[in-house]
């Protein structure tokens, strides 16, 4: 017969042993009053927070400005591809008009043409306003002064006929064997269109097509138009910026000049016909019996 045997009851714990357990716990619960941080651990921590927000401060403000760059930089390159393609367009879209000076001026018909160190003036059939879709329209290019430095100005104005570009001719010189028009200032108008601006300067220059004689040889770039005869073949347009606006990068726009005046008569046209591509150009007779070429659209 099996019997479990009884669990013997443990012995009570002295009363010296509960008195003892109780007074640590009493210890443990009893707030220390050297526990807690010191005043070096909470400059430490201070010193440490703030070298942190400094260290976000400035990674935040060189992205910012890193942002800031780049967006100054896109609109810079934006400004500098509309200038280039706005002047590609009006230089391209030159059309050798016949000008008509005013009476008592002197000088007969003559291609019109007014090419200078710091202004500009032609017909073209591009327009700021209605692109190649509108009419003809008188462009004039010229060089202002300001605090800031050289501004670029455009002005454009309908082309009208003979007498609307001749009012512009104050009279005529002799320079070498070429005899040059002599135009009145250009004058900007409240409608005018501020191109380019803080700049130190803006330089115009000047090609004539090679003679028969000399293709061989390239022509120099001349500050001014001499021949009032003839179109010019190419235009450069050099414009430097300001030393406080170092960001943007000189910049120069050279164009071609399509456009050929030949003056009335037919012994122009075998030379007319040996040097003009056919293919890209067309013959157009002008009012008073010139005979230009116009490239085929």
């Amino acid at each position: 017969m099996w019997t479990v045997p009884s669990r013997r009851p443990r012995p009570e714990p002295p009363a010296s042993s509960l008195a003892q357990s109780a007074h640590k716990v009493r210890r443990r619960d009893r707030r220390n009053p050297r526990a807690g941080l010191t005043l070096i651990e909470v400059l430490v921590s201070v010193s440490l927070l703030a070298l942190m927000a400094v260290g976000m401060t400035s990674a935040l403000s060189m992205a910012a400005g890193s942002w800031t760059d780049v967006r100054e930089r896109l609109t810079l390159d934006r400004r500098v591809a509309t200038l280039n393609q706005m002047l590609h367009a009006h230089f391209a879209g030159v059309v050798p008009v016949v000008a008509r000076p005013r009476r008592g001026v002197g000088g007969g018909e003559a291609p019109f043409f007014h090419g200078d160190r710091d202004e500009m003036r032609f017909v073209s059939s591009y327009s700021m306003a209605e692109g190649v879709r509108g009419g003809l329209r008188i462009v004039e290019l010229n060089t202002m002064s300001t605090t800031k430095g050289l501004r670029l100005v455009l002005t454009e104005s309908p082309y009208l006929g003979p007498q609307s570009v001749g009012r512009f001719i104050r009279g005529t010189e002799r320079t070498g064997r070429y005899t040059r028009l002599l135009f009145d200032p250009v004058r900007p108008r409240e409608d005018s269109l501020i191109v380019a601006d803080q700049l130190s300067a803006i330089e115009f220059a000047y090609r004539a097509e090679p003679e028969q004689q000399n293709r061989s040889e390239e022509a120099e770039w001349e500050p001014t138009w001499d021949n009032s005869r003839r179109m010019p073949a190419a235009i450069r347009v050099r414009l430097i910026p300001d030393e406080k606006n170092a960001r943007l990068q000189p910049v120069t726009v050279v164009s071609q000049v399509r456009a050929r005046y030949i003056e009335p008569g037919a012994a122009a046209a075998p030379r007319l016909n040996r040097n003009i591509d056919w293919d890209l150009y067309e013959r157009v007779t002008l009012p008073n019996g010139a005979v230009t070429v116009r490239r085929r659209r």
